[in-house]
């Protein structure tokens, strides 16, 4: 008669893992770095029309520019902005 000797080094079950939480970490992950190219996309938009201002070189000239930054942002946001302390460090 044979004993059942129970093989623990192939045992698929004992040592599973939970691959949600690192898949979801990967999507966060993923969600922050497109969040930032698309900051860096608002911020080089902005930029290159400020400096176009600047080249214009009349206060209506930028002025106008700056209007138009102002206008391609969401009432709710400009609102937000009146509105905006930023904090102290």
């Amino acid at each position: 008669m044979r004993d059942y000797n129970y093989d623990y080094w192939n045992d698929c079950d004992a040592d599973t893992i939970d691959y949600s939480a690192i898949e979801q970490s990967e999507e966060r992950i993923s969600e922050l770095e497109q969040t930032i190219k698309d900051m860096e996309t608002d911020e080089l938009y902005i930029l290159y029309h400020l400096l176009g201002a600047r080249q214009k070189g009349t206060l209506e000239a930028m002025f106008k520019e700056l209007d138009f930054l102002i206008s391609i942002h969401s009432k709710e946001l400009i609102e937000k902005a009146k509105n905006y302390k930023p904090q102290e460090f």
